[in-house]
C-alpha cells in the first residue's frame, strides 16, 4: 500500500486509513461488533500495510 508523508515531518502513513469515528462516537454500537470490525480490515489481504485508524 502506498504511503505518505505528513506534512513536512519525518512522518509517514499508509495513504487510506480504516474511518472508525462512527464506532460509538455518533451511535450505540456492540462492542463485539466494533471489534469484529476493525479486525476484519485489519486481516482482510487488501488492507496489507493499513498502519492507520481515524477515531476522531
Amino acid at each position: 500500500m502506498r504511503r505518505i508523508r505528513l506534512g513536512p515531518s519525518a512522518v509517514e502513513s499508509t495513504e487510506l486509513s480504516f474511518g472508525a469515528a462512527a464506532m460509538g462516537h455518533f451511535t450505540e454500537v456492540d462492542p463485539a461488533q466494533a471489534a469484529a470490525a476493525v479486525h476484519a480490515a485489519r486481516d482482510d489481504p487488501r488492507a496489507e500495510g493499513l498502519l492507520s485508524e481515524d477515531r476522531a
